[in-house]
């Protein structure tokens, strides 16, 4: 399978999750990972891979915050719909910001987290919630969730939390923190999780291990019709 990691990260260095996610992904031996940090970069991959489109698509984490209304983070809403639009059957994972941009992109709205104090923190590089936090996660209906045991404890590392979840999407995972952890629209095979699986031990490989067994499931019934 080949599947398209987006590094949102400002700086290709950055981003130790990004790192890890792929080593994750390919410690699997069941894909190819192609990791791309810009909408020009995806575009040229996208065209070379028309014949032998991408089977799933993970949008990374970032060290920017939806806060900051910038130039790039507009960019990585843009790619996310492009990514979409170029292959609408493959299936899509946001993991922390990429979640929220999946959220912003499909209409929800994305919030800001208030410190410890109650105040919005001054520094915007520094995230509010850093650590193991416990979720509570559909196990029984949400396929990449399947055969976890809940709650369970999951590594988040963000400052921006979804508040209102997209048309068509239904939460999936809640905390005790905030109440939406987990997106999916299962119709359109997209999910976004708020923490980072990549970063989570055994639960967070199980979670990519369920993600890819959707796209390999996808993959082979889009086989069998071109058949």
């Amino acid at each position: 399978m080949n599947i398209l990691v987006v590094d949102n990260n400002r700086d290709i260095d950055q981003g130790i999750s990004i790192h890890e996610l792929v080593k994750v992904l390919e410690s699997t031996g069941k894909c190819k990972v192609t990791r791309v940090k810009s909408m020009e970069s995806f575009i040229r991959l996208g065209n070379i891979h028309k014949t032998d489109p991408w089977d799933g698509i993970i949008l990374g984490g970032s060290n920017m915050s939806h806060s900051k209304r910038d130039k790039m983070l507009f960019d990585c809403i843009r790619t996310m719909i492009a990514a979409r639009s170029h292959f609408p059957r493959a299936p899509t994972l946001g993991i922390c910001f990429g979640m929220q941009t999946l959220a912003e992109a499909f209409g929800g709205r994305v919030k800001r987290l208030k410190s410890a104090r109650g105040a919005p923190p001054t520094d915007l590089n520094r995230p509010v919630l850093d650590g193991w936090k416990q979720v509570t996660l559909d196990t029984q209906s949400c396929p990449i969730f399947q055969g976890l045991a809940t709650p369970t404890l999951m590594k988040h590392y963000n400052s921006d939390v979804v508040k209102d979840i997209p048309p068509g999407f239904r939460s999936v995972g809640q905390s005790a923190e905030y109440d939406v952890v987990a997106i999916e629209a299962k119709d359109h095979l997209v999910w976004g999780v708020q923490f980072h699986p990549e970063l989570s031990g055994k639960d967070g490989m199980k979670i990519i291990d369920n993600f890819l067994k959707v796209c390999g499931t996808v993959n082979n019934i889009k086989n069998q019709e071109h058949h």
